[in-house]
């Protein structure tokens, strides 16, 4: 929280905003002479909310309210909230979406050759079955139909990147690796 006085002049600033907007000594001084991000600025100015606004590594949102009393200007309320680790977060999210699409389409995948095993056991081929079932065991349990992807070493890209090729692949896109 920023209070600004009539005259844009700071009179108060918690330590939060003071660390997110990397000010040492803020009350007493305007914003301009502190060196505020231009789009902080316009906000505190017209009494608006900023969009996300980058100060150093943080997305920063700025909502600024003007304070009136008895028809009299007392100056602004500024609110700074820091969207990076929300924007951190909606990433994982995203991340966690794809794995839990491709966790989806696998169970589908598994369930299918279960009934292909099922049904070579209930038209008396258990040699048949045995020999698919063998071949499943061999394959393990992800099959990811992305091309050349034994060549990712990192196993969380490995498992992101098959998982989007199993996403790409009920769409009937081929996704590969390019060595």
């Amino acid at each position: 929280v920023v209070a600004l006085d009539d005259d844009g002049v700071v009179r108060l600033c918690n330590e939060a905003a003071r660390r997110m907007l990397g000010l040492e000594e803020p009350t007493g001084a305007t914003l301009e002479q502190l060196g505020i991000a231009p789009a902080i600025l316009a906000a505190a100015r017209d009494g608006t909310a900023s969009e996300g606004v980058v100060v150093g590594e943080r997305v920063l949102y700025a909502d600024a309210q003007p304070v009136r009393r008895g028809g009299r200007d007392l100056g602004t309320v500024l609110i700074v909230r820091d969207r990076t680790d929300v924007a951190a977060l909606s990433e994982r999210l995203d991340t966690v979406r794809a794995m839990t699409g491709a966790l989806r389409v696998q169970r589908h995948e598994f369930a299918n050759r279960l009934h292909v095993a099922v049904g070579m056991l209930d038209a008396d081929r258990p040699g048949e079955a045995r020999e698919f079932l063998g071949e499943q065991l061999h394959r393990g349990p992800v099959d990811y139909p992305v091309e050349n992807i034994d060549r990712i070493g990192d196993s969380l890209l490995h498992a992101l990147i098959g998982a989007h090729g199993l996403e790409a692949g009920e769409r009937g896109v081929r996704v590969s690796v390019d060595p």
